[in-house]
């Protein structure tokens, strides 16, 4: 009986074959990629198209299109919607900065940010009717001047009958703390008239509520 010879299409055809029946294939240098089983290779395999695209990965709703097994950062490649953000809604670096007296109230993505004059303080709760050392003071408001600082307005009265010279203090307290020391001053006060009298302290303001205590430091004729 005579046996034919393969053809060498014919033996490459059954190579090819026994490859792809096997349990794993094996993409070696050269090799056929299959899909649907398990591939390795011992070199960098690459993909190019030059007419666009290379790669396309397409899935199932629900499934993930691509698998990897390290944490290790991949160089070049840009990545959008993080956790369902897209990037232009993702903070940069601020690099902004408000001017004194003036407070942050938002940050843009570009890292500017937006800022607003700091809201004035609320009247100053008055305390009462204060006389000391021969001064009346009254109607005490607390306000916040352009830098920030606390500013304060009263209306002293010289209750003696002589002129009346005398300095004075407000302190700021919140929360049992002392914030802030105002001081101000009358000079030669006629008997029975009264001044606006303004008090100024360079400690920065602060939001919150607070309350107010009036002293007379020093009085004296004249």
């Amino acid at each position: 009986m005579y046996l034919k010879r393969p053809s060498h299409p014919t033996v490459v055809a059954y190579v090819a074959l026994f490859f792809a029946m096997g349990g794993t294939a094996v993409a070696a240098t050269g090799s056929t990629f299959i899909t649907g089983r398990g591939n390795s290779a011992t070199t960098t395999t690459t993909l190019t198209n030059s007419g666009g695209i290379p790669l396309s990965l397409a899935a199932r709703a629900g499934s993930a299109p691509l698998v990897v097994n390290s944490t290790v950062k991949v160089g070049r490649l840009n990545a959008d919607l993080v956790d369902g953000l897209d990037s232009t809604n993702l903070q940069r670096r601020v690099s902004g900065s408000c001017p004194s007296g003036q407070v942050m109230i938002a940050v843009v993505a570009s890292g500017g940010v937006t800022c607003t004059l700091l809201a004035p303080p609320p009247p100053a709760p008055a305390p009462a009717q204060f006389r000391d050392k021969g001064f009346a003071i009254a109607d005490l408001q607390v306000t916040q001047d352009s830098l920030g600082e606390w500013d304060a307005v009263a209306r002293i009265t010289n209750e003696t009958a002589s002129v009346r010279s005398g300095s004075f203090t407000v302190t700021i307290f919140r929360n049992g703390s002392i914030v802030a020391t105002l001081r101000g001053s009358v000079s030669g006060l006629s008997a029975g008239n009264a001044n606006t009298v303004d008090f100024f302290s360079t400690d920065k303001y602060s939001p919150g509520d607070f309350t107010t205590n009036f002293q007379t430091d020093s009085a004296y004729a004249g």
